[in-house]
């Protein structure tokens, strides 16, 4: 069979979160789905319930699976005897093994908002998100019958890839899971549709590669998602030795600054870098940089949110709204317009337009 024992240093992508935000209704709204509440968790493990994304009867349906594949079928419940949340891609065409057939005939999208992978010491995790983008795992399912009420209960796992190195060995060494660009569509229809069953095409799935840049946390204990260092990336590779778009500019920027990475905001502006607010006198980049380490210093959970982000012919506009806990309980929430100029890659002027009454909360905190 192609599973491994289970024990601590063989889970891979052994947990994932699946969180209601932009990102993910996106995801929804390109696949043509929706999710119930019942689907959403912080904190989703192996044998739990899981939404899947699957064709059935030519339309595109979200059902709910257990994640592990084999289950007992007089129980219904995941066979523990061997750890099934997980296929791996170097048996999927072994016939023998129980993920031969569900490869080519039983494909689905697993949504996830972040994912867990441990190094297999027992006590280094990481905690991995997309940029400005929800995952969509790929994976199979089955079909089990529960003879009691006749229904159908439907099982699932995750595909996982050789490792990714080197850019992994710090992380996990031993595989990652394979991650669906669900904003292809001829992909997407190709791998959702149980008719096609040539999986020859499927083989460049099964390298490992960034596709899109990655978020990486170090964490605490992997059930609490605690964060423990500062976040650090891992670009495409499409993306490593080529100019990034001005959109791409754009969430680089305000992700260091979420994550108060003040080398890569200055990395991303000009030398000369000017910017100003609401029309008010300019300053430099260290102005700048202090103001926002300051903010960071009295702002909890410091983020952007309800993002709407344009590239224009000479930088980007977007829209959010800066949100986070000021220290006396209150609540920030600040709508703002950020208008930026780009000049080879670079940023050379940033104006913020914000709603100053809005800003009183956090005057006061800064005073």
């Amino acid at each position: 069979m192609d599973f491994t024992l289970p024990g601590p240093t063989k889970a891979m992508c052994g947990r994932f979160s699946l969180v209601d935000n932009p990102q993910i209704q996106w995801l929804c709204e390109v696949l043509g789905v929706n999710l119930e509440e019942s689907h959403i968790s912080g904190d989703i493990a192996p044998g739990s319930p899981i939404a899947i994304i699957h064709e059935k009867g030519g339309e595109r349906q979200v059902s709910e699976a257990i994640w592990w594949l084999l289950l007992d079928p007089n129980t219904l419940k995941p066979n523990y005897k061997y750890a099934s949340f997980n296929s791996r891609s170097d048996k999927l065409n072994k016939r023998s093994g129980i993920s031969y057939q569900p490869y080519r005939e039983s494909r689905c999208l697993i949504p996830a908002s972040a994912f867990v992978e441990g190094l297999g010491d027992k006590k280094t995790y990481h905690m991995i998100e997309l940029e400005d983008s929800a995952i969509a795992f790929g994976g199979l399912y089955k079909e089990y019958l529960n003879r009691e009420t006749g229904e159908v209960v439907y099982a699932a796992s995750i595909i996982t890839l050789p490792p990714l190195t080197p850019e992994w060995d710090e992380i996990c060494p031993k595989s990652m899971p394979l991650m669906i660009d669900f904003e292809d569509e001829a992909l997407v229809s190709k791998w959702l549709d149980p008719d096609f069953h040539n999986v020859d095409e499927f083989e460049h799935l099964l390298k490992p590669k960034v596709t899109k840049p990655m978020i990486v946390t170090k964490i605490g204990k992997p059930s609490k998602w605690d964060p423990i260092e500062d976040s650090f990336m891992i670009v495409a590779e499409q993306t490593r030795n080529a100019p990034m778009t001005n959109e791409q500019i754009a969430a680089a920027l305000f992700t260091a600054f979420e994550q108060s990475d003040m080398e890569t905001v200055r990395a991303l502006c000009a030398p000369g870098f000017r910017a100003r607010q609401n029309l008010n006198t300019e300053f430099d980049i260290e102005t700048l940089i202090q103001f926002s380490q300051a903010v960071s210093a009295v702002v909890k959970n410091f983020r952007y949110t309800d993002i709407t982000r344009s590239a224009t012919e000479s930088g980007f506009v977007e829209e959010h709204l800066v949100c986070g806990d000021l220290s006396d309980g209150s609540e920030l929430k600040i709508a703002a317009c950020v208008v930026a100029d780009i000049v080879d890659g670079k940023i050379t002027h940033l104006r913020e337009y914000v709603d100053s009454a809005a800003a009183t909360g956090l005057r006061q905190a800064l005073a």
